[in-house]
């Protein structure tokens, strides 16, 4: 019996020294955001109005024209770091929300933008914007629920899965400097996309800049500024959405 509770308490410290070493690991590994460009644009303007729910900061436009996008973040990349992106697009009448992922990885929270969904439900339709793995697992949830999904723009990401006989929209944007898409893998990938796929390469443009969080770790260097990315960006995601 004693040796039973010895055991039982050796394997509960190893799970959670597991636990701690993991957790640490991810912070450490993080790429958080520019904390002056949050605080510039997670407040209540005349254009929109800023809300934090559940982790999940969301973007009600004052004009809104019924159309929602969902901010799938690219891996261990701090979810604040889209919120110029979404308040960009708040401006120009859609409801955005960047979705809080566990542990800051989309692979553990494939289906959370049904719970925006249920939330939003005077909102027409519904786009992902998916960056980097955040993209392949957009990919991943238009796959098994393309009927909720009118459009799903990869940023700096492929599809690893097939949808290429799905009726969702899908347009694909990536810079010309990016360095951490594996590009090989992307042209591969490009059949699991359908015929009419569009893809638009932001010259001067890099994989990081999709967000506000920094140089990635064996990125391009951008030619465009940080701002001027995401502001393509935002415009080409009007003009296809």
């Amino acid at each position: 019996m004693k040796l039973n509770r010895k055991l039982l308490l050796f394997v509960s410290v190893i799970c959670l020294l597991l636990i701690f070493v993991a957790v640490l690991y991810i912070d450490q590994n993080t790429y958080y955001t520019d904390l002056n460009i949050v605080k510039r644009v997670n407040i209540t303007t005349f254009d929109y109005a800023f809300l934090e729910t559940k982790g999940n900061n969301i973007y009600i436009p004052s004009k809104n024209n019924l159309k929602g996008i969902i901010v799938y973040p690219g891996g261990l990349v701090d979810p604040l770091s889209y919120s110029l992106l979404c308040a960009e697009m708040a401006k120009t009448g859609y409801t955005c929300v960047i979705v809080s992922m566990p542990f800051n990885l989309a692979i553990f929270g494939i289906n959370k933008a049904f719970e925006i969904m249920e939330e939003f439900k005077y909102i027409k339709s519904w786009a992902i914007v998916g960056h980097s793995l955040g993209g392949s697992i957009g990919c991943r949830f238009v796959e098994n629920y393309s009927f909720a999904i009118d459009s799903l723009f990869l940023l700096g990401a492929y599809c690893d899965v097939d949808i290429s006989k799905l009726s969702t929209k899908v347009i694909s944007i990536f810079g010309s400097e990016d360095k951490i898409l594996n590009i090989n893998l992307y042209n591969i990938f490009k059949k699991n996309l359908p015929s009419n796929f569009v893809e638009r390469i932001l010259e001067g443009g890099n994989h990081s800049f999709f967000g506000t969080y920094g140089l990635q770790k064996g990125d391009g260097n951008a030619i465009l500024s940080n701002e001027d990315q995401i502001f393509q960006t935002v415009k080409i995601i009007n003009q296809y959405y």
